[in-house]
């Protein structure tokens, strides 16, 4: 049996080493994760996502175990102070070197790469730049917003690692990791909400956006000259009666608006919006 410390937030990923018979979690550092409730097989030690990079070093310098797992980790580990022997490996819910940082799933909108996944890789000094023992990608389709994204992906990546750590094990944890190619992309998201004025933003760029901050508690900012709209979901118009119809609307128009859509005339074209608000 194996010994495993545990670092991060992701109670799919822990749970994914806990069912794992012949794997045993000697410790698990919890980053300000209130859904990973306490064990009576192993010791919880909940730490701060700032401030105690120190003392996590330190403990796992103590710990006696075979290997390291992060999966939502905020720190970037030392690894040159650590056991060479030992093996650390990370969870990332993006297709690296696409979408390092804190956010991936909001970046995998923007970049206009159009892929989203998972990747397992081995951690190194640098961000989210490890070789890759294991990766699964899926083409970005024009019905996945960030919202859909969110409901599954972190079930994906508790079995990708699932299966990451039974290859290991079967192999007595020697494996072949591939080094990341071409030119990694990063994102983290802004403190404040997104602005648009309609009249100088494509229909495109509001669709990518609104895709990339659909969750309720993000969103983006639509700007008309006499209001704002606080959206969270658009699409684009493509029927061409409608399309002929307006087509000699002002961009930054809203061409009209119920409680229930709303059509609006943007730089290049027309887009509708079935969840917005009105902001006063």
């Amino acid at each position: 049996m194996k010994k495993v410390v545990y670092i991060g937030n992701r109670p799919k990923v822990l749970e994914s080493i806990e069912t794992n018979s012949d794997l045993k979690i000697v410790k698990a550092f919890v980053i300000e994760q209130p859904l990973i409730t306490d064990s009576d097989k192993y010791d919880i030690i909940r730490l701060c996502s700032r401030g105690q990079k120190n003392y996590l070093v330190e403990g796992l310098l103590e710990l006696d175990y075979d290997i390291c797992v992060s999966a939502g980790c905020s720190y970037i580990l030392p690894m040159e102070r650590l056991d060479s022997n030992k093996i650390y490996i990370n969870c990332h819910p993006s297709v690296l070197p696409y979408g390092k940082g804190i956010h991936p799933l909001n970046e995998c909108f923007l970049s206009g790469n159009n892929v989203a996944g998972v990747t397992i890789h081995l951690l190194v000094d640098e961000l989210d730049a490890g070789d890759i023992l294991n990766q699964i990608s899926f083409e970005l389709t024009e019905d996945v917003d960030v919202s859909l994204l969110y409901g599954f992906i972190f079930d994906l990546e508790a079995e990708l690692l699932t299966k990451t750590l039974s290859d290991l094990l079967k192999n007595n944890l020697k494996y072949n990791a591939f080094p990341q190619k071409g030119i990694g992309t990063y994102y983290t998201r802004e403190k404040k909400i997104r602005k648009f004025f309609a009249r100088e933003t494509s229909a495109q760029e509001i669709i990518n956006n609104s895709r990339a901050f659909s969750a309720s508690n993000l969103g983006v900012i639509l700007i008309f000259d006499d209001i704002q709209l606080f959206v969270f979901s658009i699409q684009a118009i493509v029927n061409k009666f409608i399309l002929e119809r307006y087509n000699k609307v002002k961009s930054g128009t809203i061409i009209f608006m119920n409680r229930d859509v709303a059509l609006l005339k943007m730089s290049d074209g027309l887009v509708k919006t079935t969840k917005f608000r009105v902001l006063h």
